[in-house]
C-alpha cells in the first residue's frame, strides 16, 4: 500500500513525491482563487460603479424636487403677496397660500412671510419660530436663502423648512418661510435599483435622523451622497461578493501560486533519489521474503552478490539461537539501526544482482531445505496453490524443479514487505554484517561464523520421522489456510517452530479452534438482539424532533401561527407550515392561495419560503407582495375564493412574526391550526408543483373604495401609520374619498423607530394627538402594523375608544337595517348594549378575538361587528372582515355628513369612567386558565350578573368588569367601567380582592 502511495520503496521519495502533490493541488488552487478574486473585482468594480450612478440620479433627483419648491418661493408674484403679508409675528394671505399652491407646492404645513427685522422675532413653542427658525431666517437674510433642511425630525413636528429672501427691485423687503410634510421628499425614494440600502437623512454618521430608509442596512462601508441646497444626505450601500482590490495583490497571490505549481510538478519528475540505508526496518522487510540468501552465503558455490537481499529462514541455528532470542522477541536485526543490510545498493542494483543469481536459488535453497520461507508465499492471492507444493518439496528434502516459480515469488516480494517483518524474527546473522559495510563483497567473509548453522541441520533432518505420520503431511495444507486467517502474527511463528519447538503446533492448531466457537457465537448474537428490539422502542422518542422535519409547537397557538423570527419563526419553518396548510387546502377542495406581507424585515424570506411550502404541496400561488392584510383578503374573496395566508407580525415587536390564514373565507383557528402541526409532524404531506403569479391589488382595492365611500365636505386628517404596511396605501384610500390627508409615519420601517404599531395602547397615539391639535385636523386615524386594527383620535386631541366608535357605526347601520345583530367583544362598554337595543338592534357577546366575531356574525346574519382592540367588521357594502382601512372611511363619512365636530358628537354619548385592556403576563396559559376557572367556580362577585362567554365578566347596575385569559399569549387581561369614579373603584376593589384571594403572589397594579 506504501508504494501505491508514494510510487517507490523509499520513505523519503514517497514525501518528497506527496509534498510534489500538494505544491502542485495548493498552486492550482490558488491560481483559482486569484482568478476568482480578479473577476469578482471587476465584478464589484462594475457593481458599484451602477450603484454609484444611481444613488448620483437620486440625490438630483431629490435635488431638483427641492430646487424647484424654491423655485417657486423666488417667483416674482409669489414674492409681491408675501411682502404684502409680512408683520412682525409673520403674516400670511389666502392669496399668498393659492398663489403657492398653484405653482405645484400643495400640503403647506405653515406659510409665512417675516420682516427683515428678525431678532426681534420672540420665541415660542411649535409651531410658533424657534431658534431653528430664526437661524434659517437669519442665513436667508445674508445669503438670499436659508439651507434647506428638516425640523424636528422624528417626531410629531417634523416639517421641511424653506427660507427666501424677498426682494423688490433688488430691494430686501423680508424673508418667506415655508414647512411642507417630509414627504415631499421622502415620496421620492420609493425603489431601490441596484442599491442594497437607501436612505434619506439630515447629515453624516451613525446619529444622523432618517428621514426614509429602504432595503437592509449593510456591514459595507455606507456612501453618502449629498443633496444640494440642503442639510440633507442620501445614504446608500451596495454589497458585492468580492470588493475592489488592489491589482498588484492579486498579481503577487498568482505569482506565488506559480512558483507552487513549478516546484511540485519539479519534485514530482525529480524526486530526492533513495538511500538505501533509510532504515533496517524496510531493507529486512523487502529481503526476508525474496530467497534464502543468508544460509547460502557460506557456500561458495553460491556465492551469492554482495549487495544481494537475504531471506531470514528458520534453519537449525536459527532453532538452536531461540535459547538465547525467545520466540515472539524482537529480533537483534529489528532493534539495530541499519548495521546488517543497510548498506545495500539501490532498488535497481539490486534487482539486476538478484536477476544474476537466480538460477542459483534451486541450490540455495536445496542446501538450506527452506519449507516456512515458501510456506510463507502462500499468502499471495496469485500464489495460492504454489506455495504448498513447495512447502512439500522443502520437508521432503527435495529441491523445487520449477525455477520460474521461484524468481516469480522473488519479483513479487515487495508485495510481501509488511508481512516479511514479522519473518525474520529467528535471524541472528545480521549482526556480523557491519563488518563488510565499506565493501558489499566481504559480507560472505564474515558469515563463515553462521557456517556452523548449516551443521545443526542434521538435527532437522532426523525431524522427517514424524513424516509417516499422516499428520505432517496433510498439516502443510490446512496450515497455510490456518495461516491465511490468522494473519502476519502466527504465520511465521508457526512456520519456523514445526520442528524444533512442537509446542507452539497446539497453539496453531487451537487457533483454528476458536472457528467453532463463533458457532456459539450466533447464540448470543440473537440473545443480544431481543435485547435491540425494546431499545427501538425507546428509540423513536428522541429521534421524534430530529428524524422528521419537525417545527417548534409553540409557533402554533390558539388563533394563530406566530414567533421570534430566525429562532422558531424562520424560513424553513415557514416552508413546512407552507406545505402543510396547502395540505389542508386541497383536502378543502382549494387549488389557488393569495399571499401577501406586512413590510417587516424578515417578511420577505418568510413570504418567499411559505410560497415554496404551498407550491410543492400542489396549489398555485398568487403573490400580491407587500399589502395590507385588508386589501390582500379583499382580492382573495375574487380571486381565490377567500383563501389568502398573511406574513405579518401584526402590532407586536419587530422581532416577531406570524402566518394569518383564511381557508375557504374563515379564518383557521383552534383545532385547525393544532393539525397543521400535526401534518408537519407525522409528515403527512401532499406534494406537488404549483405555478406562481404576481398580482397587483392595491389599485384595484382603492378604486373600488373610492367607488363605495365619497365624503360630502373635506375634512384634514392626520394619518398615523406607524411604519407599518398601511402607509403604502392609507394617504391614496383616504384621499381618493376625498379627504385631506396628512401621513404621519407613512414611511415602511420594520424596525418600528417612533412607536409599536399597536393602536390599542394609548402610549403610542400621543404623536397623533399632537399632530391633530397642532394641524387643527378634524379627526386623527392609527393603524396597525398590518392594517386591520384601528384607532381614532378627536380633534381636540381626545383619544376615542373602539366601543365608543361601535356606537357611532351601529347608530348609522342600524338606522338602514332593523333588528340586525351588532357583535361586539365582552369587553366593550354596556352602554353598547343598551345603545344597540335602542336603535332596534340585537347585542350579540363573542369571545374576545376577532376569528370569534366574524364566525358569531355568519351565524347571525349581522350587519357589523367590533373589539376593544381595533378590529372593525362591516358587512354593509362590504365583505364582512376586519378591515381598518374601509372602517376608517365609514367613519369619515359619518363625519362628512354631520356639520358637528367629532368631539361635539361624542360628547352626546353617555359618560363613563373606564380603563384600558389590563393585562398581567403568566409564565404558562394553564396557570392563566386555572385562575380564571377557579374566579368563574369559587368567587364572590356580589349581587351582579355574570356571563362566562370569554372568561367572566360581571355587569352591575352602575358598571361591569371582565378577567378572562388571552387568545394570544399567556395573560390576564382584565377591564373595568363604572357610570362614575366611585363605582369603577368599586368593581376594581372586589375583582383585585378575589384575585388575590385565588392566587396571593399576583402582582395587580390597577
Amino acid at each position: 500500500m506504501k508504494d501505491r502511495i508514494f510510487g517507490t520503496n523509499d520513505d523519503r521519495s514517497g514525501l518528497y513525491r506527496l509534498g510534489g502533490l500538494v505544491a502542485i493541488a495548493l498552486g492550482v488552487f490558488g491560481m483559482g482563487l486569484a482568478a476568482f478574486f480578479f473577476y469578482g473585482s471587476l465584478q464589484g468594480q462594475l457593481v458599484m460603479e451602477q450603484a454609484s450612478r444611481a444613488a448620483d440620479d437620486l440625490a438630483r433627483e431629490i435635488s431638483a424636487e427641492l430646487a424647484s419648491v424654491q423655485s417657486t418661493l423666488r417667483d416674482p408674484q409669489v414674492m409681491e403677496l408675501a411682502v404684502a403679508a409680512i408683520s412682525p409675528d409673520g403674516g400670511s394671505s389666502e392669496a399668498l397660500v393659492q398663489a403657492v399652491r398653484n405653482r405645484g407646492v400643495r400640503n403647506l404645513i405653515d406659510l409665512r412671510a417675516f420682516p427683515l427685522e428678525v431678532e426681534n422675532i420672540e420665541f415660542g413653542e411649535y409651531p410658533e419660530p424657534d431658534f431653528t427658525v430664526v437661524e434659517m431666517l437669519l442665513e436667508a437674510r445674508r445669503q438670499g436663502q436659508g439651507t434647506i433642511q428638516v425640523h424636528y425630525p422624528g417626531t410629531a413636528n417634523e416639517n421641511l423648512a424653506f427660507a427666501q429672501a424677498l426682494r423688490i427691485n433688488d430691494e430686501p423687503q423680508g424673508i418667506l418661510f415655508l414647512r411642507l410634510p417630509v414627504s415631499r421628499v421622502t415620496s421620492l425614494l420609493n425603489e431601490l435599483g441596484p442599491l442594497e440600502y437607501a436612505a434619506l437623512v439630515q447629515g453624516r454618521g451613525d446619529n444622523a435622523p432618517v428621514l426614509k430608509a429602504l432595503g437592509f442596512i449593510t456591514r459595507d462601508r455606507q456612501h453618502y451622497n449629498a443633496i444640494a441646497g440642503s442639510r440633507l444626505n442620501l445614504a446608500w450601500s451596495r454589497s458585492t461578493l468580492v470588493g475592489p482590490l488592489p491589482t498588484q495583490g492579486i498579481v503577487v497571490l498568482a505569482a506565488v501560486c506559480l512558483i507552487l505549481l513549478v516546484l511540485g510538478f519539479w519534485l514530482r519528475r525529480h524526486p530526492v533519489p533513495s538511500q538505501r540505508p533509510a532504515s533496517s526496518h524496510e531493507t529486512s522487510a523487502r529481503q526476508e521474503p525474496i530467497t534464502e540468501e543468508e544460509t547460502i552465503e557460506p557456500y561458495p558455490e553460491a556465492q551469492p552478490s554482495p549487495g544481494k537481499p537475504q531471506v531470514a529462514t528458520p534453519t537449525a541455528s536459527t532453532v538452536q539461537s531461540g535459547e538465547d532470542k525467545p520466540v515472539g522477541e524482537l529480533p537483534d536485526w529489528l532493534m539495530d539501526n541499519g548495521e546488517s543490510e543497510t548498506e545495500e545498493a539501490d532498488l535497481t542494483e539490486i534487482e539486476r544482482r538478484d536477476s544474476e543469481d537466480l538460477p542459483d536459488l534451486p541450490d540455495t535453497l536445496e542446501a538450506a531445505d527452506v519449507e516456512p520461507d515458501l510456506s510463507s508465499f502462500e499468502f499471495d492471492e496469485d500464489l495460492d496453490s504454489e506455495p504448498p507444493e513447495a512447502a512439500r518439496q522443502a520437508t521432503s528434502g527435495t529441491e523445487p524443479d520449477n525455477e520460474p516459480e521461484l524468481s516469480f515469488e522473488f519479483d513479487e516480494q515487495p508485495r510481501f514487505d509488511p508481512e516479511a517483518e514479522s519473518d525474520p524474527e529467528p535471524e541472528p546473522e545480521p549482526e556480523p554484517e557491519p563488518e563488510p559495510e565499506p565493501e558489499p563483497e566481504p559480507e560472505p567473509e564474515p558469515e563463515p561464523e553462521p557456517e556452523p548453522e548449516p551443521e545443526p541441520e542434521p538435527e532437522p533432518e532426523p525431524e522427517p520421522e514424524p513424516e509417516p505420520e499422516p499428520e505432517p503431511e496433510p498439516e502443510p495444507e490446512p496450515e497455510p489456510e490456518a495461516e491465511i486467517e490468522v494473519d502476519d502474527e502466527l504465520d511465521l511463528d508457526f512456520d519456523s517452530d514445526v520442528r524444533s519447538e512442537p509446542v507452539l503446533d497446539p497453539d496453531a492448531v487451537p487457533e483454528p479452534g476458536p472457528e467453532p466457537e463463533p458457532e456459539p457465537e450466533p447464540e448470543p448474537v440473537p440473545q443480544s438482539e431481543p435485547e435491540a428490539k425494546p431499545e427501538p422502542e425507546p428509540q423513536p422518542e428522541p429521534r421524534q424532533p430530529t428524524a422528521p422535519p419537525v417545527v417548534d409547537p409553540a409557533l402554533f397557538r390558539l388563533g394563530e401561527i406566530g414567533g421570534i423570527v430566525e429562532k422558531n419563526m424562520d424560513a424553513r419553518a415557514a416552508t413546512l407550515i407552507g406545505q402543510a396548510i396547502g395540505s389542508r387546502a386541497r383536502q378543502n377542495g382549494l387549488s389557488r392561495i393569495m399571499v401577501g406581507r406586512d413590510g417587516r424585515m424578515f417578511g420577505a424570506v418568510l413570504l418567499s419560503s411559505l410560497t415554496q411550502g404551498l407550491r410543492s404541496s400542489g396549489i398555485d400561488v398568487l403573490d400580491a407582495g407587500a399589502v395590507p392584510i385588508a386589501v390582500l383578503n379583499a382580492a382573495a374573496m375574487e380571486a381565490s375564493e377567500g383563501s389568502s395566508v398573511m406574513v405579518t407580525g401584526s402590532h407586536h415587536e419587530p422581532e416577531r412574526n406570524g402566518l394569518r390564514v383564511r381557508l375557504g373565507g374563515r379564518v383557521i383557528h383552534g383545532d385547525v391550526i393544532q393539525e397543521l402541526f400535526r401534518r408537519i409532524h407525522e409528515q403527512e404531506l401532499s406534494t406537488g408543483q404549483g405555478n406562481i403569479e404576481e398580482v397587483s391589488i392595491v389599485e384595484p382595492y382603492v378604486d373600488k373604495l373610492s367607488i363605495d365611500v365619497q365624503l360630502e365636505r373635506p375634512l384634514k386628517v392626520v394619518v398615523d401609520c406607524g411604519n407599518g404596511i398601511t402607509g403604502t396605501v392609507a394617504p391614496q384610500a383616504l384621499g381618493g374619498i376625498g379627504a385631506d390627508v396628512i401621513p404621519l409615519y407613512a414611511d415602511v420601517d420594520g424596525s418600528f423607530p417612533n412607536h409599536l404599531p399597536d393602536p390599542a395602547n394609548p402610549e403610542n397615539l400621543e404623536d397623533l394627538k399632537l399632530c391633530v391639535r397642532n394641524f387643527q385636523a378634524d379627526v386623527g386615524i392609527a393603524f396597525d402594523g398590518d392594517g386591520d386594527r384601528l384607532g381614532i383620535v378627536a380633534d381636540n386631541g381626545e383619544i376615542v375608544w373602539p366601543d365608543q366608535l361601535l356606537m357611532l357605526l351601529a347608530t348609522d347601520i342600524l338606522s338602514r337595517h332593523e333588528h340586525a345583530a351588532v357583535v361586539h367583544g365582552v369587553e366593550c362598554s354596556a352602554h353598547l348594549i343598551r345603545m344597540i337595543e335602542e336603535a332596534g338592534g340585537r347585542s350579540v357577546l363573542a369571545r374576545s378575538a376577532e376569528v370569534y366575531v366574524a364566525d358569531q356574525m355568519r351565524e347571525e346574519d349581522a350587519q357589523l361587528g367590533g373589539l376593544l382592540s381595533g378590529h372593525f367588521f362591516i358587512a354593509e357594502r362590504w365583505h364582512g372582515f376586519d378591515d381598518a382601512l374601509y372602517a376608517s372611511a365609514r367613519l369619515l363619512e359619518i363625519l362628512a355628513a354631520d356639520s358637528r365636530p367629532l368631539s361635539e358628537i361624542l360628547s352626546q354619548l353617555p359618560k363613563t369612567h373606564s380603563t384600558p385592556e389590563i393585562r398581567i403576563a403568566f409564565d404558562e396559559q394553564d396557570q392563566v386558565e386555572e385562575l380564571v376557572s377557579g374566579l368563574i367556580a369559587e368567587g364572590d362577585f356580589g349581587e351582579g350578573e355574570a356571563s362566562t362567554t370569554d372568561g367572566l365578566r360581571v355587569d352591575y347596575a352602575d358598571g361591569w368588569g371582565v378577567v378572562r385569559a388571552s387568545h394570544t399569549g399567556p395573560e390576564l387581561v382584565m377591564r373595568f367601567e363604572g357610570d362614575n369614579a366611585k363605582a369603577l373603584n368599586r368593581i376594581k376593589t372586589l375583582f383585585k380582592k378575589q384575585l388575590k384571594a385565588r392566587d396571593p403572589k399576583l402582582k395587580l397594579v390597577f
